[in-house]
């Protein structure tokens, strides 16, 4: 398990601790499999414009695709605004720049793996929140001035605006055992004319009728841990988007996803963002598809997937090979993905923060079983941010091991805001008065000067009582 913990000065406002927790999952497949998640904390020198980040990698090599976003999302932010650019400007900049250097990496194959990524940013009393992925962030409160909050929109296949992206851009979506049954009938050449012939009812019915007796050949998934992770994520997917959009009946089976969320809405929770409106756009490939599947179903033994298993994926409608099979619409890598409507682009959230707020961005290890008040509840009952980072981390992994034989990698930073009232730090619970400029400058160095005396005093503490203890081991062994 991997932890952190810092303290930091908001200029202008008060003071922040926080506290991270990283920990491996577990697969039955592949129980060597390393934590694909990464974190990093930069406390500004200028307490100004700290930065947060969570990342979770997915795919063969998603380990290397979040240890490059830690490593360099960070770096070129902190760049960008040496440059004069806005946060948002900023932390767009270095998504879509890291995303290019991913790509492009001799050490990194991002065809099919790549890396979420959920960014809090601190400045004064502002809060930037950008998000690419299924990773989340949570605000609370610890003096009840705010309820929980999920602050967050997951980019997955739930949401009708980032389906008609993905179907502008040639993507097609449909679930793992719809696309099987139509993929040994696509080439390059022929798969958008083959839709659209099977759509405009041009085919004759025996060639309907071999269509459906064909059983083509599997291709199999590069997926690091095999069939066994995907049916569990398949399930982990499902149970997701079963609590944002209940389909309605059977019946809705050969309905493409987008006109189903056209004509229900799922109902959503109060801590559930608002999603962006719908753009109006042709669908016909991929109903062409859907109504493939149809067909096929009909005339064969094959019995359609039943309306509460439904999994949406995105495949690409002009590749013969089983590609991507992503079920999210937003990352950072995913090479293949990125060419039918995949975005590496973060959505954004900004708020104004409060004395005793706490925010939380985590890995979706945190969220599959939490929502955002639990989340906060369990975070409120510790003061220490590190110790409560841990305790979340492991509430969750005890949720995954009651409900599964396997575990995700899970990832939280906990952050507590104390406005103007500092106490740990030593600086005066009240605000500066400042007159002029001079002063001005006087006041924060001093302010930041103490800041760090008492930061280096902590520390040289805490080595004392670890030399204190190994002292005491070493005399109790040789006794």
């Amino acid at each position: 398990m991997e932890e952190y913990t810092e303290e930091g000065i908001l200029e202008g406002f008060g003071t922040f601790a926080c506290g991270a927790s990283s920990q491996k999952g577990y697969y039955p497949a592949d129980p060597m499999k390393e934590n694909q998640d990464s974190f990093d904390i930069r406390i500004a020198n200028d307490a100004q414009n700290h930065f947060f980040g969570v990342f979770d990698g997915h795919g063969t090599d998603g380990g290397r695709c979040s240890q490059l976003c830690k490593s360099t999302i960070g770096d070129l932010y902190e760049e960008q605004l040496t440059k004069g650019r806005t946060t948002k400007v900023a932390i767009m900049n270095a998504h879509i720049e890291t995303h290019g250097i991913m790509t492009k990496s001799a050490a990194i194959n991002a065809e099919l793996s790549g890396t979420t990524s959920v960014i809090a940013s601190l400045n004064r009393s502002s809060l930037t929140i950008a998000y690419a992925g299924d990773s989340a962030a949570i605000i609370g409160s610890k003096s009840n001035r705010r309820s929980p909050m999920l602050l967050t929109n997951s980019h997955d296949l739930s949401r009708p605006d980032e389906v008609a992206r993905i179907e502008r851009k040639g993507g097609v979506v449909m679930s793992t055992e719809e696309y099987d049954k139509i993929k040994g009938h696509m080439t390059r050449k022929n798969s958008k004319s083959l839709a659209r012939s099977i759509s405009n009812k041009s085919l004759h019915s025996d060639s309907l009728h071999a269509l459906a007796e064909h059983e083509p050949e599997s291709i199999p998934r590069t997926d690091i841990v095999g069939k066994q992770a995907q049916s569990q994520r398949d399930s982990r997917r499902k149970k997701r988007i079963d609590r944002r959009s209940a389909l309605e009946d059977s019946s809705h089976f050969h309905m493409s996803l987008s006109d189903l969320m056209k004509n229900s809405e799922p109902p959503r929770s109060k801590s559930t963002l608002q999603s962006q409106t719908l753009d109006t756009t042709d669908h016909s490939l991929n109903q062409s598809l859907r109504n493939v599947i149809n067909l096929a179903s009909t005339n064969s033994s094959i019995s359609p997937v039943p309306d509460q298993s439904y999994v949406p994926r995105i495949w690409s409608g002009t590749s013969v090979e089983k590609v991507p099979g992503c079920a999210f619409t937003r990352s950072l890598g995913d090479i293949v993905a990125h060419k039918i409507g995949v975005t590496e682009k973060p959505e954004f959230k900004q708020l104004t923060i409060q004395d005793g707020d706490v925010i939380i961005i985590a890995s979706d290890g945190v969220t599959e079983y939490l929502d955002a008040a639990e989340i906060v509840r369990i975070v409120n009952e510790i003061d220490d941010p590190a110790d409560a980072a841990r305790t979340l981390v492991k509430s969750s992994a005890a949720l995954w091991a009651e409900k599964n034989d396997y575990c995700d990698d899970i990832t939280a930073i906990v952050i507590f805001i104390k406005h103007d009232n500092v106490g740990s730090l030593g600086i005066v619970d009240r605000p500066i008065e400042i007159n002029h400029e001079a002063k001005q400058v006087s006041s924060k160095a001093s302010l930041f000067r103490r800041f760090l005396q008492r930061k280096k005093k902590k520390k040289a503490e805490k080595r004392t009582d670890e030399t204190s203890r190994a002292r005491a081991q070493e005399r109790r062994r040789r006794m």
